[in-house]
């Protein structure tokens, strides 16, 4: 009997440890599931302000610790606003530029200062000179377009040197027109009835020439007027074409803008050109009597400009040149006079009439200023070279 009591109690002993054991084992568990956080919810990611501020308060009733924050979209926002902003201005700024205009000096009137020329084939004779041009050291290369020749003079009209003659082969010419000097003091002039371009050293020695009669590309059909970019692209103004042409400096066609009529960008004989220091394009559209301003690769910015008489309006007007301050000079032809405008085409100041004394004109036609602001004009009828000064 006393064996069978203390069995019974023993197995009730290890009954009642295994009890303690699973219950401690239960209390253990729920203790650690309680104490594991939720496996979190994935959210998709907001696309709008008000959307991630929905699902923020959602997370704040789930989580204790959010882990996303509602002013993270915001701070993005501002960031793309800012680039955005930055991106518009980058891409305005030639526009800003080109708005804004050179301001006026006090003193606005020219004054004739000397003069020198006459007709002949001599040093220093002209007959019907046209284009012009001047170097660095504010040397004078005046294309004396009947005489077949580049002759060229200090500012004061001293003789130099000249090159060129009749004839169609390297630095001969018929009939040249214009010319252009780029910043290594290399020439280049426009022989119009041999249809072409050629390239000089300063002193006048033949490195080269491109075009032919045409109206393909890199063919001209009366080459009128040239002009040089900081670059070194050549822009040939290609008068019976109606049109522009751009070239490498090694004279290989580029592109091309412009056809015959009376819209923007298109032309009726251009004659001149005339390039700035930012590289925008000034062309003289002669038989619509306006100057239409472009950027340097033919896009139309603005033109101004009507037939007639008055501030602004041109009678065949001829050449034109930009001076170092921006400002744009135009030989208003049959009306005699010279005109000058601000780079958007507001008038400033004219000067000249018709006749051979001193300030007067006859048929002008090139016209170029130095560093000094000295303006030289091509009276071309008169057979000579007229120097102001303001």
């Amino acid at each position: 009997m006393g064996k069978k009591d203390g069995g019974e109690n023993l197995k009730n002993i290890i009954l009642v440890i295994l009890i303690i054991l699973i219950l401690l084992l239960s209390y253990f568990l729920i203790k650690k599931q309680k104490q594991t956080p939720e496996k979190p919810v994935i959210i998709p990611t907001a696309t709008t302000v008000e959307e991630t501020y929905t699902e923020e308060v959602i997370i704040k009733k789930e989580t204790p610790e959010p882990v996303a924050t509602i002013p993270q979209k915001p701070v993005v926002k501002k960031v793309t606003q800012e680039s955005s902003v930055k991106q518009e201005k980058e891409k305005n700024k030639e526009s800003i530029e080109e708005e804004t205009e050179p301001s006026l000096p006090d003193v606005q009137e020219y004054e004739f200062k000397k003069e020198w020329g006459e007709y002949g084939e001599k040093k220093v004779q002209f007959n019907e000179p046209c284009g012009i041009a001047i170097d660095r050291k504010d040397h004078l290369y005046i294309v004396d377009k009947n005489n077949d020749r580049v002759q060229i003079m200090t500012g004061e009209g001293k003789y130099l040197a000249e090159f060129g003659r009749s004839g169609k082969g390297r630095g001969e010419f018929y009939e040249p027109v214009a010319i252009a000097i780029d910043r290594n003091d290399n020439i280049y002039v426009v022989d119009k009835n041999n249809d072409r371009i050629q390239k000089f050293t300063k002193d006048g020695t033949f490195l080269m020439e491109f075009g032919k009669g045409g109206s393909g590309k890199g063919e001209f059909y009366e080459p009128y007027g040239i002009a040089i970019d900081s670059i070194g692209y050549i822009y040939v103004v290609d008068k019976n074409n109606n049109r522009i042409q751009k070239f490498t400096a090694e004279g290989i066609y580029i592109k091309e803008w412009g056809e015959m009529g009376n819209e923007d960008g298109q032309f009726s004989e251009p004659t001149g050109i005339a390039i700035d220091d930012k590289d925008y394009i000034y062309i003289v559209d002669k038989k619509n009597e306006r100057i239409q301003k472009f950027d340097k690769d033919g896009r139309f910015i603005l033109k101004w400009g009507k037939l007639g008489a008055g501030d602004g309006e041109f009678y065949v007007p001829y050449a034109i040149t930009v001076d170092k301050q921006g400002y744009v000079y135009v030989t208003d032809a049959q009306n005699n006079r010279v005109q000058k405008f601000t780079n958007q085409g507001k008038f400033i100041t004219a000067w000249g009439e018709p006749g051979s004394k001193e300030g007067q004109f006859n048929n002008l036609a090139g016209i170029a200023v130095n560093s000094k602001g000295e303006v030289f004009v091509v009276d071309s009828n008169n057979y000579r070279v007229q120097k102001f000064i303001k």
